[in-house]
């Protein structure tokens, strides 16, 4: 068992006696109190106190990933400190390329209804209507294209905040869902 330690600090007072009024002035006795100092010593403390307490910080995220996947990259372990942005853990995630190479099929089949579209438009067979309906799902298309093409199988867990990773729930090779905590931050 440890020997708590603590340090006394010892000083020296001197209290001079005030003069009370005028009278008194012609007293010559000043009153001191002295104050008796001891040097520093090591010695038991008197009372323990026993006593529990939870510590939170003012910043906490439990990071769940956007989407199911396979992890196969965990950058950042417990421990760690990170900045807002990093690289935690990387998830592969199957149906997110099936919807990329979906969305990228869909522009590809608009534009080719369009250009038919035009060509029949031009020789009075289709309306500008027609072709306006066609160039407005085209770029709607292009837009989801553009979104699915970003995210192409992966799915990056990233820090939201400067921090220290306090807990890592997943492992490389594992499925990671999108209702389980990845990281505590």
């Amino acid at each position: 068992m440890r020997t708590p330690s603590f340090v006394l600090l010892s000083c020296t007072v001197v209290v001079l006696g005030c003069r009370e009024d005028e009278r008194d002035r012609s007293q010559e006795n000043v009153s001191a109190t002295l104050v008796e100092t001891r040097p520093v010593t090591r010695g038991a403390i008197a009372q323990v106190i026993r006593t529990s307490a939870s510590v939170e910080s003012e910043s906490r995220a439990e990071l769940i990933p956007p989407t199911s996947g396979i992890v196969v990259e965990v950058a950042k372990d417990e421990g760690d400190a990170v900045q807002k942005g990093d690289l935690l853990a990387v998830l592969n995630n199957v149906s997110l390329d099936a919807g990329a190479t979906r969305a990228q099929d869909e522009v590809k089949r608009l534009k080719n209804q369009r250009d038919e579209l035009i060509k029949l438009r031009d020789r009075g067979a289709v309306s500008d209507r027609e072709v306006e309906d066609v160039e407005y799902q085209l770029r709607s298309a292009q837009v989801s294209a553009n979104e699915a093409i970003q995210s192409f199988g992966q799915t990056k867990i990233t820090a939201p905040f400067d921090g220290v990773v306090a807990q890592r729930s997943v492992r490389v090779g594992e499925f990671a869902g999108s209702g389980q905590v990845a990281f505590v931050v």
